[in-house]
């Protein structure tokens, strides 16, 4: 006996029911493609960049370094924690540091106490919670002294002293900038979480 077979026919009213299946699948992935890219511009739209620079004069008579930090995004900067160092112990700022710069000098009979008397150090906290402006820049520090100014730039310059800042977005996402790479774009790194 022959087999029978049985013959499918398929309507229009199939091939339309199949095709809005379809359709509503492609409506909702690309739903979901534009939140997605929505929610990106919002986070690049707020997205703070530290940056810092080292603002040195000076001469024979005189020698002034300021260290400043500059917000250079297009959103605030949320300071979680700042860690300052020098030849890669801690210490709580710079104004410190430069005392013991001084002291390693005055040690080793580089310079004589009447050299380094008088000079100031200027200094700004970076204390947790701080929130720093798009375009806002803060002086961490300014040391106006013929020697010290000196000794704390080339400190800096050799990467004896270095200077991290945890920061975030008002999203929550996080970053670190280190003041030891030369290469800007190593100065910034995101933290993943």
């Amino acid at each position: 006996m022959p087999r029978s077979t049985r013959k499918v026919v398929v309507s229009l009213d199939t091939y339309l029911s199949i095709l809005a299946v379809v359709s509503s699948f492609c409506a909702i992935g690309i739903t979901f493609y534009q939140a997605y890219l929505q929610r990106t511009q919002q986070y690049a739209s707020v997205m703070p960049i530290m940056d810092s620079y080292l603002n040195d004069s000076g001469g024979d008579k005189a020698w002034q370094v300021a260290m400043i930090f500059v917000n250079n995004g297009v959103g605030p900067a949320i300071v979680k924690e700042t860690q300052i160092t020098y030849k890669k112990q801690r210490y709580s700022d710079l104004r410190r540091i430069a005392g013991i710069i001084v002291d390693e000098k005055l040690a080793k009979g580089e310079v004589k106490p009447a050299d380094v008397e008088g000079y100031t150090v200027t200094k700004a906290d970076l204390w947790p919670e701080r929130v720093i402006a798009p375009g806002q820049t803060i002086e961490l520090c300014n040391i106006d002294h013929k020697y010290v100014g000196r000794w704390v730039d080339e400190a800096i310059g050799r990467g004896d002293i270095r200077v991290q800042i945890w920061y975030e977005s008002i999203y929550g996402e996080r970053w670190r900038f280190d003041t030891v790479p030369e290469r800007i774009e190593l100065r910034n790194i995101k933290i993943e979480e």
